[in-house]
């Protein structure tokens, strides 16, 4: 209840009554008390610990935009702003049960419904009736919370920006001679891969590149020196992941500022920029040394003034003149007067010209005259100005060398004769007077040297190029004059006479030869050297015929065997014409793979069980039929065409491997015969593995075969391709083994699988002693040497049954099959009892025959064959053992290979050749008293 301080009662202190005067001073304070509580600029009130209000001053009523007599007697609870939760029981009794004083934070509504934050003062005091009441100071909050809501606003918007700043900062502290983050912002984290905390307290020296860190404190300590101090530095830092970034700091100092007192440093990435300026840098320090050390001079050129305005080194050696003179002279000055127009219009349309080249001469300094290639472009200086960018070459030497070719271009520069050119223009205009005069014979002889690869290898190029020489002057000095003597090419000689008979032109070649008769002295050496010569003589016709049909003419010479005269014959043409279309339908077969793949057996002797087959191809020609192997492969060979018949055979046996595998027989091996210049190519290893690639095979199921002769003429590099395939698991055999020469060294060096005996041997095998012992040797040779044998074309059974007892095991031939398709060898297996040919060792009965020889005793060294070919000697072994001994066949001849392997046959095999029964027992007592020792 509110009191007028005029109307109150006296208040009663005690039981005595106080005075009038008293009284007047109390009501007196109690007026400027009021009066004090009203004016107060902090809202008051007063409630009761029911949150009855008392009293209000005028600032709570301004606080509230409420009038004193809306508040005073209301609740104080009523006054709460609809977000404020209503409070369970009396608020007011629970905070000062215990304490007399409280503070707490409270929503009031004002009167429009606005929410005002305040922060409630109270304190217990005892009013006038004694009862205790509450003095309540009332702060308002809303200029607080504004005020945080601002900080807390531009805090976090600051976080955010420090976030995704490319800039971060540091505050850099001294301690100890020690420089240590002290502060980071998030940011770091962006640039340097960590967090903000991970970086305070570390030191400067932890961040920093080593090699920057000498520049970074001077700078550091630049800045410290002055209050005010500023500065940049470039600088690698560590990232978090261990690598080197570029950064850009500003650093300032600061230490002064009440609030930072540290170094600040403002950081930004900048590793792209710098990495950009270094490989910047790097290409610009090319490009000046490639410029520098370029083989052509550089020099850009002014449009407006002509001068050079920059040159290389290379330019001042081409020119004879140093960078000063040519700096301090238009260009003009310095090439020849004739060409100041030329350049003149050169420099000044340069930009619509653009790239040229031209030649132009120059009087060096020396005095010598000089030929200049000048390659000019337009250049673009940046300015909106066009130059010229010119490449400079010194090609004197060029223009000297194509002088000297024009020079020499009718005529060889070793022998000093005509050459080809000039032969031709020559025999084209006799021809021309030839048809002009009643058409009269134009000769061609055409030479060509026996031999001169061996000079040669034998004497040296020099000896060869000396032989060249002798033999021009050799033809100059027997034709007529009149007569055209030239080098065709090599060691070849054409001549040329006009009117010249066939029979003329033949005597002239015979001359030829005589001279050719006399030794050629060659560096102190005599040599014989031969010519074979072509002879053409007609009335009419082409220079390129009559040169074809002399060539032609001289290769039937050379085949004919070599030193000798051929005249032309036109059936040798019409025999290369043959060979020219046969080879151009072959090609066009392989193309449209018009070929055929036929498969022969081998054979186990053995057993009868089919090992392997061989690939051959077959071709059936649209208008001639069956071709037969011999003529296409010939032609393929000498056409240039092998490697790629080589390649179709190869790719289609690959191909019918699994076929074959599965119908006859999962280890069988297929042979593909491989021509002698495919072995020299040095991408037959790459076409085998591509094959078998191709058909998704392993290098085990095929067996290449190549001949004696093709693996001897470079045993080196056959050793190393054959080496390279039998890495990828394929087989090698020799083909035609026994017909070429072949060395037992190189022989065994070579890592071959399988010798294949020639069938020439085979044919003759049951009838020719020198043919069984060949074979035998064959045999014995690769039993030596750990290889497989297998005999080509058995046709007989009397061949297998003698190839299985020298120990053969394996063979193909007619006797089994014929080379078979694919459909046809399989259904021929299918129909064999169990898929196996009939064995060979069946030995039927003999009628032994007359012997024609002597017969071999213990005087002849018969008991050391024996024993020798027991121990495992070879036949050739044994020879030679004999021949030291002295021991000699009964005709008194010296021990050979081929009279010990009869002699061992006799001895092993005595019933193959019907040989005499004394001779059998003389092998068996031999045998008898061997064993007794």
């Amino acid at each position: 209840m509110t009191r007028d301080p005029a109307t109150a009662p006296v208040v009663h202190l005690s039981d005595r009554d106080l005075s009038d005067t008293d009284v007047a001073r109390l009501i007196r304070n109690e007026r400027m008390f009021r009066a004090r509580f009203d004016a107060a600029r902090l809202p008051q009130l007063v409630v009761c610990f029911d949150g009855v209000i008392h009293e209000v001053n005028d600032a709570f009523c301004r606080l509230l935009s409420r009038r004193r007599t809306d508040l005073v007697g209301s609740n104080v609870h009523e006054l709460r702003h609809a977000s404020e939760p209503p409070s369970l029981g009396n608020p007011i009794m629970r905070r000062f049960r215990k304490h007399d004083s409280s503070t707490w934070e409270r929503v009031l509504a004002k009167s429009d419904g606005t929410a005002v934050p305040v922060l409630f003062h109270a304190t217990r005091v005892p009013d006038v009736d004694g009862d205790d009441v509450l003095a309540v100071f009332v702060q308002d909050l809303s200029e607080l919370k504004e005020a945080r809501e601002t900080l807390l606003r531009r805090e976090a918007l600051h976080a955010a920006m420090e976030r995704h700043a490319s800039e971060w900062g540091l505050l850099i502290h001294a301690a100890e001679r020690r420089a240590y983050v002290g502060y980071a912002s998030t940011a770091v984290h962006t640039a340097l891969g960590c967090d903000a905390d991970e970086i305070i307290a570390r030191g400067v020296d932890e961040l920093i590149h080593p090699d920057d860190l000498e520049r970074a404190e001077a700078t550091f300590s630049k800045v410290l020196d002055d209050d005010n101090g500023e500065d940049w530095i470039t600088t690698r830092v560590r990232h978090a992941n261990g690598s080197w970034r570029w950064v850009e700091f500003c650093v300032s100092n600061c230490t002064k500022q009440k609030h930072i007192g540290a170094v600040l440093v403002i950081g930004r990435d900048v590793t792209s920029r710098v990495e950009a300026d270094l490989a910047l840098r790097a290409s610009e320090a090319r490009f000046r040394a490639m410029v520098h050390t370029a083989q052509e001079g550089l020099a850009v050129i002014s449009r407006e003034t002509g001068r050079t305005t920059f040159a290389n080194e290379k330019l001042t050696e081409i020119l004879g003149r140093s960078l000063d003179e040519i700096y301090s002279t238009t260009i003009l000055e310095l090439l020849d007067k004739k060409d100041e127009a030329f350049l003149l219009d050169r420099l000044d349309r340069r930009a619509s010209i653009g790239t040229e080249t031209y030649e132009l001469s120059y009087r060096h300094p020396d005095g010598q005259p000089r030929f200049l290639r000048i390659t000019s472009s337009p250049l673009d200086e940046g300015d909106g100005t066009i130059s010229s960018l010119a490449m400079v070459s010194d090609i004197t030497a060029e223009h000297a060398a194509e002088e000297q070719l024009r020079r020499q271009a009718l005529y060889d520069e070793l022998t000093g004769i005509p050459n080809k050119a000039l032969l031709r223009d020559r025999l084209e205009h006799a021809l021309e007077r030839a048809e002009r005069s009643d058409n009269r014979a134009v000769a061609v002889l055409f030479a060509d040297l026996d031999q001169f690869k061996l000079v040669n290898d034998s004497f040296g190029h020099a000896a060869g190029d000396e032989l060249l020489r002798q033999v021009a002057e050799r033809l100059q000095a027997v034709v007529r004059n009149g007569d055209t003597v030239a080098r065709f090419g090599g060691d070849e000689f054409v001549v040329v006479a006009e009117d010249t008979g066939e029979d003329a032109a033949r005597e002239m070649a015979e001359r030829v030869l005589a001279t050719f008769a006399e030794p050629f002295v060659l560096d102190s050496q005599r040599a014989y050297v031969s010519a074979s010569i072509g002879v053409v003589s007609a009335p009419a016709g082409t220079a390129d015929d009559l040169l074809r049909f002399a060539d032609a003419a001289m290769y039937d010479a050379k085949r004919r065997g070599r030193s000798r005269v051929q005249t032309f014959d036109p059936r040798i043409v019409e025999s290369s014409s043959s060979s020219l279309q046969l080879s151009n339908d072959l090609r066009e077969a392989l193309e449209n793979d018009d070929l055929e793949l036929h498969y022969q057996p081998v054979v186990d002797l053995q057993t009868g069980r089919i090992s392997g087959v061989e690939a051959l191809a077959r071709w059936t020609h649209p208008s001639r039929g069956q071709v037969p192997p011999s003529e296409f492969v010939a032609v393929a060979e000498s056409m240039g065409l092998a490697h790629r018949l080589d390649e179709w055979v190869l790719r289609r046996a690959c191909a019918d491997i699994p076929q074959l595998r599965s119908a006859i027989g999962p280890d069988i091996r297929v042979s593909v015969n491989i021509s002698a210049r495919h072995l020299n190519d040095a991408d037959l290893h790459q076409r085998v593995v591509g094959a078998l690639a191709s058909a998704g095979v392993g290098g085990a199921t095929l067996m290449l075969e190549i001949t004696e002769t093709a693996l001897m003429g470079d045993p080196d590099h056959a050793r190393t391709m054959i080496e390279g395939l039998r890495s990828h698991g394929v087989r090698i055999a020799i083909d035609d083994f026994g017909t070429g020469y072949s060395s037992l060294s190189y022989l065994s060096r070579l890592p071959v699988d399988t010798l294949k005996i020639d069938r020439s041997f085979i044919e003759n095998l049951t009838h020719q002693q020198d043919a069984m012992a060949i074979a035998a040797s064959v045999v014995d040779l690769a039993r030596g040497l750990r290889l497989n044998t297998v005999a080509e074309g058995v046709e007989t059974e009397e061949q297998a049954r003698l190839l299985h007892r020298l120990g053969c095991p394996q063979a193909q031939g007619w006797l089994w099959s014929r080379a078979l398709p694919v459909g046809e060898l399989v259904a021929t297996v299918h129909s064999l009892p169990g898929g196996y040919f009939r064995r060979a060792i069946e030995r039927p009965q003999r009628t032994p025959r007359p012997d024609r020889r002597g017969i071999v005793t213990a005087e002849h060294g018969l008991h050391e064959i024996v024993r020798l070919h027991r121990e495992g000697a070879s036949p050739a072994t044994i020879a030679a053992a004999l021949n030291a001994e002295g021991y000699r066949t009964p005709e008194e001849q010296k021990w050979h290979r081929a009279t010990v392997v009869r002699v061992m046959n006799d001895s092993a095999y005595p019933e193959l050749f019907g040989a005499p029964s004394d001779r059998a027992a003389q092998a068996s007592d031999v045998d008898r008293r061997l064993a007794e020792r």
